[in-house]
């Protein structure tokens, strides 16, 4: 997976750590700014998780103004410890 750069990412919420709100973001933001080779993380929470993307209007599902609307956006890929990385599929 060295040359694969996913669009988003879904952790558990407690991937995180413990610690205040902005602890916890600083340990997201270390990790998968660089894996999404963005300069800053939107993280938002989805029920049970987390979900990371490098832009703030990113979308799990397709919005109301697509006709893919309730869709899934990405394929999800579990990496094995919880986490997981979406490629955006566009032809979905």
């Amino acid at each position: 997976m060295a040359d694969f750069i996913p669009d988003a990412v879904l952790t558990p919420l407690n991937y995180a750590g413990a610690g205040d709100a902005a602890s916890r973001l600083a340990r997201l933001h270390a990790e998968f700014s660089a894996l999404l080779q963005v300069p800053r993380v939107y993280v938002r929470h989805q029920g049970t998780k987390h979900f990371i993307t490098g832009s703030p209007t990113d979308t799990l599902l397709f919005p109301q103004s697509d006709d893919r609307c309730g869709r899934p956006r990405y394929a999800w890929t579990d990496r094995g410890d919880g986490v997981s990385y979406g490629r955006f599929q566009a032809d979905v």
